[in-house]
């Protein structure tokens, strides 16, 4: 208990003194390395996207960017870690829809406050999902897949329960009046194996993932989700195209830090990363992985989680998803 007590003093202090002189701690910010906290195993898209992103802001911060993994816990792990840090610019999350959307809507039980742990550094890109349907299947337009549903019920294979494909699937029920029935799998693979099988009849999947069979042949892609098309699959429309108004959802990652971190160390972050993030090797490294990098303000992060949460709260509530 005393060392947890005088942990906390100390940050308390870190950051009183950080609050007091911020023009010139910008200016000799960093003088050691720092460390981004990604929350998923070694090798996924968003690893890779954390270990870009620390790369190029290395370079241009003249520290290294020492990337730590801490899986687990659906990211709650990783959060807490970087939630309970010294609000001094050295550590980072690498966060986004999981931790600040996902993981307050889905947990009654919390290890940390989305809303109040963590302010915004800068949106880094986003991943979207496709709705896909087996090549061999009929369905070749979304109202087609909408009426079929009307017809009998239809299934969508997930990653699991609570997990952006599986909100994804339900808010696209919500707007489109679908009869579709949620089949959970233990991750994305088993979904679309599933759907190669003809066990479901769709998938809501990352782009990233399902490309590959899309490309193949094997899975005929209907409409993606997000607001606009993806670079990864330029010619498939998106669901407003296809007369869904304002339908927009995709998993979006975002580089946060402990809430009292001084704003002139954040907006010197945000400056570097926006630079990081317009730089076009990087956008075409990140479009291989099919993420659209987002350079913007540090304040786009925590509105773009308000918005989120707001959305998706009565969705999610409706149809009972609780993962604890």
């Amino acid at each position: 208990m005393i060392r947890i007590v005088c942990r906390g003093i100390a940050a308390f202090a870190a950051g009183l003194v950080l609050a007091a002189c911020p023009p010139a701690m910008a200016q000799s910010f960093p003088a050691r390395p720092l460390k981004l906290v990604v929350p998923y195993t070694p090798g996924g898209a968003a690893d890779i996207l954390g270990r870009t992103v620390a790369d190029g802001l290395g370079r241009r911060l003249g520290q290294p960017v020492v990337v730590e993994n801490k899986p687990g816990a659906g990211g709650a792990i990783a959060a807490k870690y970087v939630a309970d840090s010294p609000p001094d610019g050295y550590t980072m999350l690498l966060g986004g829809t999981t931790p600040l959307v996902l993981y307050p809507l889905l947990y009654e039980r919390q290890a940390y406050d989305a809303r109040k742990d963590f302010t915004g550094v800068g949106m880094l890109a986003y991943s979207p999902l496709v709705l896909v349907v087996n090549a061999r299947s009929p369905i070749r337009h979304v109202d087609e897949f909408v009426k079929a549903s009307r017809g009998g019920s239809l299934a969508y294979g997930s990653a699991g329960n609570g997990t952006a494909m599986n909100i994804a699937g339900e808010l696209f029920k919500a707007r489109a009046g679908a009869d579709l029935m949620h089949v959970p799998y233990k991750g994305s693979p088993p979904a679309l194996n599933a759907l190669l099988a003809d066990d479901v009849a769709s998938v809501f999947d990352l782009v990233a993932s399902a490309k590959p069979f899309i490309l193949g042949g094997r899975l005929r892609p209907l409409a993606v989700l997000s607001g606009r098309r993806s670079a990864a699959l330029p010619d498939v429309p998106t669901l407003q195209e296809a007369g869904y108004k304002d339908f927009d959802f995709a998993v979006r990652y975002a580089l946060i830090a402990p809430s009292a971190t001084p704003p002139a160390i954040i907006q010197r972050l945000n400056t570097e990363l926006n630079a990081v993030l317009r730089d076009p090797a990087v956008s075409r490294q990140l479009g291989t992985l099919a993420l659209d990098v987002m350079p913007g303000r540090p304040e786009d992060v925590m509105d773009f989680a308000r918005k989120e949460i707001d959305r998706l709260a009565p969705i999610i509530k409706a149809q009972g998803i609780r993962l604890d």
